[in-house]
């Protein structure tokens, strides 16, 4: 016999009296019977005899399908968990494979920023040389255009000052002795080139 079904028919067996004491009490009265008392608890134990005996069977399958019912329940209920619990493992393998993921990324995301940083020093540092050389090659330009000036300005003054200095010195007497020179020498090269 099942436990459940056991159990129910211990429950059943001690209601049975407690049912019965109501009339026990009122039986020590003055208007009932003992023996009344005693003919209606016999006809409940006899009623709920015979209702045990003809409905054992129903109550029997009941129970056992009530018993299977719950045991489907458990097994389900056991299956869900074992189910959730891999389910739950799976995340977090998945959560330590996204962990690992992101510190891989993030080592990747550093390296790649201390490489793009390394390039551009080394970008700002060859443009930086390259404005020095081309600034020194400007200021080297600069200078010399600067000295060419300055000789072809003092070129300009000393001859300025030559000529100032010759004119200054030069009397009227030069002047007329330089004029026949110059126009000897003329008529001598014309000659020549005739000739």
């Amino acid at each position: 016999m099942n436990t459940s079904l056991k159990t129910t028919f211990q429950r059943v067996a001690t209601l049975a009296p407690l049912l019965a004491l109501p009339a026990v009490a009122l039986a020590g009265g003055d208007g009932i019977p003992l023996e009344k008392i005693g003919l209606h608890a016999i006809n409940l134990v006899v009623l709920l005899g015979v209702l045990g005996f003809f409905t054992r069977n129903m109550i029997k399958d009941g129970l056992a399908n009530r018993a299977a019912t719950i045991r489907t329940a458990i097994e389900a209920s056991d299956k869900a968990q074992a189910a959730a619990q891999e389910r739950y493992a799976e995340l977090e393998a998945t959560l330590a494979g996204l962990e690992g993921q992101l510190a891989q990324m993030r080592r990747d995301a550093e390296a790649e920023a201390a490489n793009e940083r390394a390039m551009l020093l080394e970008k700002a540092d060859a443009e930086a040389a390259a404005i020095k050389a081309n600034v020194a090659r400007t200021i080297q330009a600069e200078s010399e255009r600067a000295r060419s000036g300055l000789r072809q300005h003092a070129a300009e003054l000393a001859v300025k000052l030559a000529a100032e200095q010759v004119a200054a010195s030069i009397t009227d007497d030069d002047h007329v002795r330089l004029t026949r020179d110059f126009l000897g020498t003329v008529q001598a090269g014309s000659e020549v080139s005739h000739g």
